[in-house]
């Protein structure tokens, strides 16, 4: 079985966070970066997605997403 989660890691001087994509399947992790970045308040780490509902945070999700 494999589990697939974002996570950010510690944001730049802009107070920016990568964001990266791990996959842990049959005890192996690959840890993956997205190339995005967003600030940590504005990420909901439960649900894996940015929390605002603006254009921008639109498209953020649906790139996650895919």
């Amino acid at each position: 079985m494999a589990t697939i989660n974002f996570y950010l890691d510690k944001p730049d001087k802009k107070g920016q966070a990568p964001i990266y994509l791990r996959i842990n399947c049959n005890g192996s992790q690959i840890k993956l970066s997205t190339g995005q970045k967003i600030d940590p308040e504005q990420f909901d780490k439960k649900h894996q997605r940015a929390i605002d509902s603006t254009p921008e945070a639109t498209e953020f999700n649906h790139y996650l997403t895919y």
